[in-house]
């Protein structure tokens, strides 16, 4: 690949960054030596073939030929050594890119536009990186520098940094600091609102994704204050809309969270009403899982026979959209587990006990005639578990014909653990070590596996 930045009409694209440019729109004087324009050549060579070493050569030779010619604080210099900050983050070398970015940015102070877009970009991925390797403190202070650039480029508001305030918003939480975290979060919000309108689909996917976040963090009240504003100036006051769907969505999870299982009821419903009521609004996949991840909420809450009707509508829905819902039919095929209740934790000394139980599904998702087939546990231990079991589990029925059928022979063992239980459909070589909240959505491995799998949010108790 040619660069040039000496007046030729040629492309620069940075295989780092993902941007094309007009060479036209580099500084005129950049280069200015036909050696320098050779150089150049050779260093986007090697950064496209990936020769990363020779790359960040090439790119300390024109900052260094660059010093010689025009001094350490000219363009000619920051827009080299922005590209040797850029060929240190390919080749890993952290510390030195940000310092080398920085100092750059410093230098340019927003006179080259080409790279000021460059250093956001390479400041984001370097803050990516140092996250990703641990390091949360620097990559808040890479994403805080890309993000005053934007600033200086497009003022306060700019659309830019929506990208930065997350990822801001997400180091900060890993460092603890909930209230700077909720600030990011409030401004993405905001900047959303801005640039996109209060109504836009992007405001309304910001609001979602704060108000999910602080349901998160336990803030449920918070969480579902968040959702009911942002309906409001979505539908004001107007009946449901699709566009509405995450945030129904979110104020029905946010409302099991908190323990507000009326209330929660009423936003699933309200969901599945306004997909009768625009059903070509929706896709087949949103159809099925509404109807699914209501029915299980019902499950887990013992209205059985409630539940089932919605697993029957799911399969109706699945099966009458032919190829589009195929992918679905194989999960009726048999039981899926979607209730495993809290059990109070078994004492257990040393190592973890297993209790593996044959048993019937009912087709209302019934446990019946559970047998011990096999233990570790001690017969105390094996009797009580045995007695649990069938009080707090439920399964999704299979559907059979376009109706719930129970299934006569079942497996399952349940792993006795000395801080909780954990549940799997079929006995494993190396249970995790799960309390009984995480073993929901372990055992249901059924549902989870597969590239048209779908995560139904199943084991969010209210």
């Amino acid at each position: 690949m040619k660069a040039h930045l000496c007046g030729l009409s040629l492309l620069v694209i940075s295989p780092l960054l993902g941007v094309e440019v007009a060479a036209s729109e580099a500084p005129p004087t950049v280069v200015d030596q036909p050696d320098s324009a050779a150089l150049w050549d050779r260093y986007f060579d090697l950064r496209e073939s990936g020769r990363s070493q020779e790359a960040l050569e090439a790119a300390l030779s024109l900052r260094d030929q660059a010093a010689s010619q025009h001094g350490d604080t000219s363009t000619q210099y920051a827009v080299a050594l922005a590209e040797v900050g850029i060929s240190r983050l390919l080749d890993e070398q952290h510390d030195q890119a940000f310092a080398d970015l920085t100092h750059a940015e410093d230098l340019l102070a927003g006179q080259v536009p080409l790279y000021s877009e460059k250093l956001i970009r390479a400041l984001t991925f370097l803050g990516a990186s140092l996250r990703n390797r641990g390091r949360p403190e620097e990559a808040l202070q890479a994403y805080t520098r890309a993000q005053h650039i934007t600033h200086r480029q497009w003022g306060t508001e700019n659309e830019a940094q929506i990208p930065l305030t997350y990822a801001k918003a997400d180091v900060l939480q890993a460092l603890g600091d909930r209230h700077l975290a909720d600030e990011q979060q409030q401004l993405a919000v905001k900047l959303n609102r801005v640039n996109f309108g209060e109504t836009s689909s992007q405001a309304i996917a910001a609001a979602a994704r704060y108000g999910t976040w602080l349901r998160s963090l336990g803030e449920y009240d918070g969480a579902i204050a968040v959702f009911h504003e942002a309906l409001s100036e979505v539908q004001g006051g107007g009946p449901d809309r699709p566009e509405s769907l995450p945030l129904l969505r979110g104020m029905a999870h946010a409302y099991r969270g908190g323990y507000r299982g009326k209330f929660a009821r009423g936003m699933y419903e309200r969901i599945i009403e306004l997909m009768e009521s625009q059903p070509e609004a929706f896709s087949v996949d949103q159809k099925v899982e509404a109807r699914l991840v209501f029915g299980d909420w019902l499950m887990q809450r013992y209205f059985e026979r409630q539940a089932v009707a919605q697993y029957e509508a799911a399969y109706a829905v699945a099966l009458a959209s032919g190829p589009d819902g195929a992918h679905w039919l194989p999960q009726f095929a048999e039981p899926q587990l979607v209730r495993y209740g809290d059990m109070a934790p078994f004492k257990i000394a040393g190592d973890d006990r297993q209790v593996t139980f044959t048993f019937r599904v009912t087709d209302d998702g019934r446990i019946r005639g559970a047998k011990v087939a096999d233990t570790s546990a001690g017969s105390r231990d094996s009797s009580r578990a045995r007695q649990q079991f069938p009080k707090l589990t439920r399964y999704r029925p299979a559907i059979v014909d376009g109706k719930a059928s129970g299934q006569d022979t079942m497996t399952a063992t349940m792993y006795l653990l000395p801080d909780g239980v954990a549940l799997e459909p079929e006995p494993v070589a190396a249970p995790a070590r799960l309390t009984s909240r995480d073993a929901v959505a372990v055992s249901n491995w059924t549902m989870l596996r597969g590239p048209d799998a779908m995560t139904l949010d199943i084991n969010e108790d209210d």
